[in-house]
């Protein structure tokens, strides 16, 4: 396993075809990761109910204690995030959608991820010790339609967008993003002029929106075997043992491949 690897996706299916000890699928087809309650944590972050444990993409924090808790986390636990890849095209009266639904995950101690989340994170540190309502969003939406658009090319017209693929950190609550898009602006004024207008001056008086897009190489990874499943849960044991003094430098237990063979899939 190469310890340079940034951000890994692999496909949802074969994520859950072969799952890391770790994780467990219970009676209701449901992927929990902390069931046993026993030596090891992770971060999942999923808006669907696959998985049971997952923050369902905001994380409330309520005082200094929490956030300390939930940035220790991401600075050193492994991360994975469920996303949806689409990309679109309109004809006429008619749009057509491609959804691929991947699993990322972010190597949260390789040092150029590193940097990047200690660096947000130290700013919301200092707005929720100064007693200010926050809401810091990580956004991995923008390298992740990058990368779908660069190995999934198209004839032109198409359009690539990223669900599920920003962590929301709070004190406060999620940003309403669609009160700012200025598409729904055009298409519908006289609603957000009603509804849009006095959101966002009510946010923008009572909370400060942070936000940090990620930047790191993207790979496409395949499914575990044994070997690299049992190294794996090795690594986690030791960042348990290691506490959040842990400073792994394990990529995700994948075996990696140069192009990703999945078009068909999607």
């Amino acid at each position: 396993m190469d310890p340079r690897v940034e951000v890994g996706v692999t496909l949802t299916d074969q994520f859950v075809s072969c799952l890391p000890e770790y994780f467990e699928t219970n009676a209701e087809n449901k992927i929990h990761h902390d069931m046993k309650q026993e030596i090891t944590d992770l971060n999942v972050f999923s808006e669907t109910k696959r998985f049971a444990d997952a923050y369902k993409g905001e994380v409330l924090v309520e005082n200094i204690s929490e956030f300390y808790s939930i940035r220790d986390k991401l600075l050193t636990l492994p991360t994975f995030v469920e996303v949806y890849l689409n990309k679109s095209k309109s004809s006429g009266n008619t749009t057509y959608i491609t959804k691929g639904k991947f699993i990322v995950y972010l190597n949260t101690t390789h040092p150029a991820i590193q940097q990047q989340l200690r660096e947000i994170l130290g700013q919301a540190e200092v707005l929720i010790n100064e007693g200010k309502h926050f809401a810091l969003e990580i956004c991995l939406d923008d390298m992740l339609k990058y990368w779908y658009k660069a190995n999934f090319p198209d004839s032109g017209g198409f359009s690539f967008e990223a669900e599920g693929a920003n962590i929301c950190v709070t004190n406060f609550s999620r940003r309403f993003h669609e009160c700012y898009n200025p598409l729904l602006w055009l298409g519908c004024l006289p609603v957000m002029l009603l509804c849009g207008t006095p959101y966002c001056i009510y946010r923008a008086v009572k909370c400060i929106d942070v936000e940090q897009k990620l930047r790191g190489s993207v790979v496409y990874i395949e499914g575990v075997n044994q070997h690299e499943r049992d190294t794996f849960n090795q690594i986690l044991r030791q960042a348990y043992m290691d506490g959040l003094n842990s400073t792994i430098q394990q990529p995700p237990p994948y075996t990696m491949t140069s192009q990703p063979s999945i078009q068909q899939q999607l």
